[in-house]
C-alpha cells in the first residue's frame, strides 16, 4: 500500500481496493500462505490425455493401413 501511495503512476485499482482494507486486520500467520499442492488429479488427467492420444494414433494408422489395401 505504501508502495502504491508513493509512486506517481495512477492506480485507480488499488485506490479503489483501499477502501475495503481494514488497519486492523490481523496478519496472516506463517505458513498459511502456501497452498498445498495436490497433484493426484492432475496426474490422472495427464494420465488419460496420454491414453487418449496413444489410443488415437493406434486406431489412426489401423485404419491407415485397412484403407491402403
Amino acid at each position: 500500500m505504501a508502495l502504491a501511495q508513493g509512486t506517481s503512476v495512477p492506480t485507480p485499482t488499488i485506490d479503489r481496493l483501499l477502501r475495503f482494507y481494514d488497519p486492523d486486520a490481523p496478519e496472516v500467520p506463517d505458513g498459511s500462505a502456501e497452498i498445498p499442492l495436490r497433484w493426484g488429479g492432475m496426474l490422472l488427467a495427464l494420465g488419460t490425455v496420454a491414453l487418449l492420444v496413444t489410443g488415437g494414433v493406434f486406431v489412426g494408422r489401423r485404419l491407415g493401413r485397412a484403407l491402403e489395401r
